[in-house]
C-alpha cells in the first residue's frame, strides 16, 4: 500500500478514531486532522471490548508515535479534548472551523405541519431514540431521519414498536438537492449525540433557515449560537 501512495508536498491524515501510523512509514511533511476523540464512542458501539480497541487504535499511538506531529482540529472543544486525553501540547494544535456553502443552502417555505429533521449517521452514540421520545410526546410532529448506519435496523424496530411508523420517515442516504429541500422545509433540526467535534449538519441547517436543538457537548457549543441558530 505504501508504494502506491504518490509523493506529495504535504499529506493530510484523517484520524477518525483510527491512527494510520504515518510517523512510522510516511516521509515528508504531514498534518493530522482530528474531528473529535472517539474513546467513549468505541465503548458505545462495542461495549467493554471498545476500551481495548480505543487504546490500541487511538490513544496509545497518539501518545507515543505522534509526539512530534502537527494537528488540525475542528473546534476549540476538540483541541481541549485532545490535549487532555492524549497529552498533546496545545502549541501543536491549530483550530480550523469547517464551513458551509451558504449560496447553495438557502431558506425556503416551511412544511405546513411541524417537522423535525435528523441529519447524520445512524449510530448508537447519536442516540436517535431520544428524538423518538420527542415525537411520541408531541402530537402532530413528524421526524425525517436522513442518513444510513448500522443502527438503522434497531431504530426501525423501535419505530414500529412505538407505533410511529406514520410519523417517522427513513430517507437513507440522499443527494445534495434532496438534503437541501428537507433541511429548508423542516421547522427544527435536532441531534441527541453524546459527542460531536463540530457538526457541519448544524451549519447546513442554519443556512437553510432551520434552527438546531442539541445537547451542549463538544463542538456543538461552537457550531450552534444559543438563542440564534
Amino acid at each position: 500500500i505504501v508504494g502506491r501512495i504518490p509523493a506529495a508536498d504535504v499529506t493530510l491524515e484523517i484520524i477518525n478514531g483510527i491512527c494510520w501510523m504515518t510517523p512510522i512509514w510516511l516521509k515528508g511533511p504531514r498534518v493530522s486532522l482530528i474531528h473529535h476523540v472517539h474513546r467513549s464512542m468505541y465503548v458505545d458501539e462495542m461495549g467493554e471490548k471498545g476500551r481495548l480497541a480505543a487504546l490500541a487504535l487511538e490513544t496509545l499511538p497518539l501518545r507515543t508515535l505522534y509526539r512530534r506531529s502537527r494537528f488540525l482540529v475542528v473546534s476549540e472543544a476538540t483541541k481541549g479534548e485532545v490535549e487532555r486525553t492524549h497529552a498533546i501540547p496545545g502549541s501543536a494544535i491549530d483550530v480550523v472551523y469547517p464551513g458551509v456553502d451558504s449560496e447553495f443552502f438557502q431558506p425556503a417555505a416551511k412544511s405546513q405541519d411541524p417537522t423535525m429533521i435528523f441529519l447524520g449517521r445512524l449510530k448508537a452514540y447519536k442516540r436517535v431514540e431520544t428524538l423518538l421520545d420527542v415525537v411520541s410526546a408531541i402530537d402532530g410532529l413528524t421526524l425525517d431521519l436522513v442518513g444510513d448506519g448500522n443502527h438503522g435496523p434497531e431504530l426501525k424496530t423501535q419505530v414500529a414498536a412505538r407505533g410511529l411508523g406514520d410519523r417517522v420517515r427513513f430517507h437513507g442516504h440522499v443527494d445534495e438537492q434532496t438534503k437541501k429541500a428537507l433541511l429548508s422545509r423542516s421547522w427544527l433540526a435536532a441531534t441527541a449525540s453524546t459527542a460531536e467535534g463540530w457538526s457541519s449538519a448544524t451549519l447546513e441547517a442554519a443556512a437553510s433557515g432551520t434552527p438546531t436543538v442539541a445537547h451542549p457537548v463538544g463542538g456543538l457549543r461552537e457550531s450552534i449560537v444559543d438563542g440564534q441558530t
